[in-house]
C-alpha cells in the first residue's frame, strides 16, 4: 500500500469519525472519546502491521466475487478505523452505519475514490506481500 494515498484516505476517515462523533444518530452510542482516540494511537501496531492485517482479511475475498470491491473497502475502513481508534470500535453497534457513512463521504470524493480503487484492485502493486 502506498503510503501516501494511505495518508489521504487516513484524512477523509478521521474526519468522517469526527463528523459522526459529533452528530450520533438515534440508537447509536460515540464511536471513542478524544481520551479513547488518544490511548488507540499510543498503543496501534505500526503501517506495515496494519498493511498485513488489511492484506491477510483481503486474501479471503474471491476475486472473481461480484461485491470484491465493495468488500475489499470495507475491510480497509473497518481496518483503518480499529488501527486509529482502537479495535473497541469494531463492536460497537453503530459500526455498519460509520462504515457506510465513511464509504458514501469516499465514493463522493472523486480523486479520494480513484485513489482506493487503484489501492485495493486486485493485482494492484499495492496489495502484493
Amino acid at each position: 500500500m502506498d503510503v501516501s494515498r494511505l495518508n489521504a484516505v487516513m484524512e477523509t476517515l478521521r474526519r468522517q469519525l469526527s463528523e459522526t462523533e459529533r452528530k450520533p444518530g438515534p440508537g447509536t452510542q460515540r464511536a471513542s472519546t478524544p481520551g479513547a482516540s488518544n490511548a488507540a494511537r499510543s498503543s496501534r501496531q505500526s503501517l506495515s502491521q496494519l498493511r498485513e492485517r488489511v492484506l491477510t482479511r483481503m486474501a479471503s475475498i474471491d476475486p472473481a466475487d461480484p461485491q470484491h470491491k465493495s468488500r475489499s473497502r470495507r475491510i480497509f475502513i473497518e481496518s483503518v478505523l480499529a488501527w486509529e481508534f482502537g479495535e473497541q470500535l469494531l463492536s460497537d453497534r453503530g459500526l455498519d452505519e460509520l462504515v457506510e457513512q465513511v464509504q458514501a463521504a469516499m465514493s463522493g470524493s472523486p480523486e479520494i475514490d480513484l485513489q482506493l480503487s487503484e489501492l485495493l484492485a486486485p493485482g494492484s502493486p499495492h496489495n502484493n506481500r
